[in-house]
This record gives structure tokens, C-alpha cells and sequence, in this order.
């Protein structure tokens, strides 16, 4: 008799906590900045979201605000947490810090590319949408396959959670804005290859 496929574990896609660059309207991308107090505080209110989920570990980046974000979340859920390579926020290159505004202004073809048709770009010195995308599913691919516990949670950037979202959904990336909208709750996964936006934190 053949044997019974392992189970996927059920992974939670959380949200890194907002820094002073985001309140800003600054583009972060992978900078490593501390959250904000706001941040702090989001980050609490997402652990309370998430007490009735049974997470019994937090994957994370070795990026400051996704580290932090995942403490406060260790801390408040009692769940251990494991850096994996590969999660890291989308790399923005010389956009990093400048708000929409200056981007306009200084790269008008390409940001104008880049709010139309996000899948087609690479910021100056940056990390094209396409591979940043690979590179995360991939990650998070290889969590659902190789870790033993039934409920993970993965601590993203608001620009990686919203590239994940568009993979694991077979949509594509030029919908990135629209998932980033969406981007301040926790969304749950049955497995790599499906995403349930009905179960969410909102």
C-alpha cells in the first residue's frame, strides 16, 4: 500500500510592525530599522489577533523590524522563533528612504512602471519584482516542506507578503498594490499552494 503523504503544516503570513519610515511615507524596503511605537503597538494587537491560532513557531528574516516584530509575538504567544534565509523584504536599492513623491520626481519612467506594472521592474541597484518573488515562495516552500509542527507563522514585509500572496494565489504580480492595501492583517495558508483570504484577521 502506498504510503500516506505527510501534511502540509498550516502556515500564518503576519505582517512586520510599521517603523518611523513607513509613517513617514518613506520606502523601507530591506533597511533594518527599529519599529516605531506604533509599530510596537500593532505588533501587540496582532499577537492578541493570533492567541487562538495554536502557532507553535515564528519563521523570520534576520532583518531589525521583522525580528523585533517577531519578540514582541514570541514573547506575547510563548512560541519559540527560527530565522530562515530568504525571507527578506523586497531590496529596493537607491529607492530605499525616498517617499512617493521624490520617486516621482527623480525616476519618473520607472515608478510610473512600477505602480502600473510592478512585475516588469527593478529598482535602480535593487531586486527585480519577478525574482523577489521566486526567492520568497521559495522559502516559503521549503518551511511548509521541512518543518514538523502543524501551525507556522512567517513574518513578512508589507511589499514580500503581498508578492507571496499574489504567488500562492496563481495571480499575478501586477496586482502587488492591491495586495498591499491589505497588507496590515495576518492571512492563513492551508499549505504552499493554497491561500485562504477568508480566514483572516480582519
Amino acid at each position: 500500500m502506498d504510503p500516506q503523504p505527510e501534511k502540509q503544516p498550516r502556515l500564518i503570513l503576519i505582517p512586520m510592525g510599521r517603523t518611523e519610515w513607513d509613517e513617514h511615507g518613506r520606502l523601507a524596503g530591506a533597511a533594518d530599522l527599529p519599529l516605531s511605537e506604533a509599530g510596537a503597538q500593532q505588533v501587540d494587537q496582532l499577537a492578541e489577533q493570533l492567541a487562538g491560532q495554536k502557532l507553535e513557531l515564528i519563521c523570520v528574516s534576520g532583518n531589525q523590524t521583522a525580528k523585533q516584530t517577531a519578540a514582541i509575538l514570541s514573547d506575547k504567544l510563548g512560541v519559540a522563533v527560527k530565522t530562515v534565509k530568504g525571507l527578506e523584504e523586497l531590496d529596493v536599492g537607491l529607492w530605499e528612504g525616498l517617499t512617493s513623491d521624490q520617486l516621482k520626481q527623480r525616476y519618473p519612467r520607472v515608478y510610473k512602471q512600477w505602480v502600473e506594472q510592478p512585475a516588469s521592474v527593478r529598482p535602480p541597484q535593487g531586486e527585480h519584482v519577478q525574482e523577489a518573488a521566486e526567492r520568497l515562495l521559495a522559502a516559503v516552500v521549503q518551511i511548509s516542506t521541512k518543518s514538523k509542527v502543524e501551525t507556522i507563522g512567517v513574518v513578512l514585509g508589507r511589499l514580500a507578503m503581498a508578492a507571496v500572496r499574489c504567488r500562492l494565489a496563481d495571480e499575478s504580480l501586477d496586482n502587488l498594490w492591491q495586495k498591499v492595501e491589505n497588507s496590515e492583517t495576518w492571512y492563513s495558508l492551508s499549505g504552499p499552494a493554497e491561500l485562504s483570504d477568508a480566514d483572516n484577521g480582519e
